[in-house]
């Protein structure tokens, strides 16, 4: 999500690569609507796991106008598409009582105001991970870069703990998903300066123990700000997040599918759900009724082969620009 820090070791990119690669994986199965006990792992890592990727890359300095185009462009190009696409779903399989006006709203406000980021609904990452970016440049201005990121843990702990959560979720900008996100950005920051690297078998150990701790608390889901009890929320987060990196420095997680889908997490992010819309849309007009498991299967290799194409396409464009 963020440029690499020029203080993380060079041979740790591949496993932050896969751990993105695996964190999509986990994105495009928790979208497919599984079982419960399998949705309550997922929801209780895959984001954790983003933000704390974000804050181990953090390079010590942050770049707004350089955020601003990097995630701003992809968030307004695929709402807007999403859109469209929502459109066409709504003449196909009738309204579903949002006005037709509502996520062009929600796309201004940057969040899911009135619930009206219905069209893709993971767009909010986006003005979430801006909001957090800015308050971190506003924090290193006032602190310096080695107490900046620290900053952000009081403020994201306040809004897990305080009874703040279901209005927060459509502050504008998704700044409250974006604030308590910083918990594990700071935490993703503290790991890279302090934290030892986790070996595989210790991060089997640490991914076992935050499993657990997902399903005493149940349900979480960061898009909505819905917690359970706060301190098993981020405990599970981060040991969880944490548990899949460490078992990122397997070789065989580091698959070149799965560092390609790392590579292309944020275009994934934005794309999927609308892919696993027309996956649906046509496995209904031709009669075929897939398990949860199928969905998750189809759109992974379509964004697998859509990732292959774009990268194709960003190296021929770069091969032209040197000659």
């Amino acid at each position: 999500m963020i440029k690499p820090s020029t203080i993380v070791d060079l041979t740790r990119h591949q496993d932050l690569d896969a751990a993105k690669g695996i964190g999509m994986l986990l994105v495009i199965l928790g979208h497919c609507q599984p079982p419960d006990p399998l949705n309550v792992l997922i929801y209780s890592v895959h984001m954790p796991l983003f933000f704390l990727i974000s804050g181990i890359l953090w390079q010590g300095r942050v770049r707004l106008r350089h955020s601003a185009k990097a995630l701003g462009v992809p968030f307004l190009v695929a709402s807007v598409a999403s859109w469209g696409l929502w459109q066409v779903k709504q003449v196909l399989h009738g309204p579903d009582g949002i006005p037709w006006w509502g996520p062009l709203l929600a796309t201004i406000w940057g969040g899911n105001i009135n619930g009206y980021l219905i069209h893709n609904t993971p767009l909010w990452f986006l003005p979430a991970m801006f909001s957090l970016l800015s308050v971190l440049a506003l924090a290193t201005r006032l602190l310096g870069p080695r107490l900046a990121p620290l900053a952000l843990i009081p403020l994201g702990v306040a809004l897990v703990c305080l009874p703040l959560p279901q209005s927060a979720s459509a502050w504008p900008m998704s700044i409250g998903q974006g604030l308590v996100g910083g918990i594990f950005f700071a935490l993703g920051y503290l790991i890279n300066i302090h934290g030892p690297r986790l070996t595989p078998v210790i991060a089997t150990s640490v991914l076992g123990v935050a499993l657990i701790l997902a399903l005493l608390n149940g349900r979480v889901d960061l898009f909505s700000m819905q917690f359970g009890q706060p301190a098993l929320y981020i405990v599970a987060g981060l040991l969880g997040a944490w548990g899949i990196i460490g078992l990122c420095r397997i070789r065989v997680l580091q698959h070149p599918a799965i560092c390609l889908a790392g590579r292309n997490s944020l275009w994934i992010l934005v794309a999927h759900l609308p892919v696993l819309w027309v996956i649906r849309t046509v496995m209904g007009a031709a009669c075929l009724t897939g398990p949860w498991w199928l969905l998750a299967i189809l759109c992974t290799i379509l964004m697998i082969l859509l990732s292959l194409w774009r990268e194709g396409r960003l190296g021929k464009a770069y091969a032209r620009s040197e000659r």
